[in-house]
């Protein structure tokens, strides 16, 4: 299952969690989170887990 990432691709951070995540063999799926942020429902729905 993959884990969902909401990155902005030119952040160094982002980069390196994406990358240690890619090492770990952890499926990911990235979204640009400028182009494409979450709705609050969404955020509510993460946050509650």
């Amino acid at each position: 299952m993959p884990v969902t990432m909401y990155q902005y691709p030119k952040c160094g951070t982002c980069r390196k969690a994406s990358k240690w995540l890619d090492e770990r063999g952890v499926e990911v799926n990235s979204i640009h989170i400028v182009e494409n942020p979450p709705s609050k429902a969404e955020l509510n729905k993460n946050l509650s887990k």
